[in-house]
């Protein structure tokens, strides 16, 4: 035992070096050490506070902005849907379409719709409320009419078509590029432009989709054969292209149109598969 404490003297004795070991600067560092722990463990528990108190005021915010807003979305996804909002307008929806809106604040002073895909409206009219449709690229708004408006077209351009009232379409309700529509009148908008254009009606009945109606007036044979093909996706024709057709029928049984044409223009029509 005491040859090990002499050995571990001699090796004291042997390695010891002036100020290799200072007592006093241990001393300081171990007290600095300490004393960088200390405000590391502060510094983390004030920044765990902020984070914590963050996380909370966006769980508020989030909470209270959901709590305003109350959005409520209506979708059709491969079949055509009808919906009544909560001012009686009714929606019919082409399949892949969405509308979306504020249920809490609908029925206040303007009443507005976010919508994407194909959609006809019938708004219940109200004149002190506004109906607005934002749709991907453009802006509708109007007091009571029938309208559809088509973003699904393959040409990249969203179109308006109205089967009553008046309607305003333009890109933005603050800008001056806007067209008034009437009964019967269409306008186009590309995807790249701002600005609408008023065009002709490619068919006669753009909205027998959703309402379920073919009116025609003094409308050539032809054209009321290729809109019917397109609509039943079959192939209708005639010899006789020099009639025109008055009529309004409901889009029920393509066989009944059919006889109906050809007794009331004495004509025969050929029904094909495409």
């Amino acid at each position: 035992m005491k040859e090990r404490e002499e050995k571990s003297l001699r090796f004291v004795i042997h390695n010891y070096r002036e100020g290799a070991f200072n007592t006093q600067k241990a001393l300081k560092k171990i007290i600095q050490v300490k004393d960088y722990e200390k405000k590391l463990r502060r510094l983390w528990l004030y920044g765990s506070g902020i984070a914590a108190s963050l996380i909370i005021c966006a769980g508020s915010f989030m909470y209270f902005r959901a709590s305003e807003e109350k959005l409520t979305y209506i979708t059709a996804d491969a079949e055509i849907t009808k919906h009544t909002l909560p001012d009686s307008t009714i929606v019919t929806l082409a399949p892949g379409t969405y509308i979306c809106y504020n249920s809490k604040n609908f029925t206040s002073n303007t009443r507005n719709v976010k919508m994407k895909g194909k959609a006809y409206f019938s708004v219940k009219r109200n004149p002190e409320s506004p109906f607005i449709v934002q749709g991907s690229h453009s802006m509708t708004k109007v007091l009571g009419t029938q309208f559809q408006i088509n973003e699904l077209r393959p040409d990249s351009v969203t179109d308006i078509y109205v089967t009553s009232g008046k309607v305003l379409f333009c890109h933005s309700l603050n800008d001056n590029s806007g067209v008034t529509l009437t009964k019967g009148m269409e306008a186009v908008m590309p995807f790249s432009s701002n600005t609408p254009q008023i065009t002709e009606t490619e068919t006669p009945n753009p909205s027998a989709w959703a309402n379920g109606v073919f009116v025609y007036n003094n409308t050539p044979i032809d054209k009321v054969l290729k809109e019917l093909s397109a609509f039943y996706k079959v192939k209708l024709s005639t010899t006789q292209h020099d009639k025109v057709l008055t009529a309004e029928f409901e889009a029920d049984s393509l066989d009944e149109i059919i006889l109906l044409i050809e007794k009331t223009l004495e004509i025969k029509i050929e029904k094909n598969k495409r």
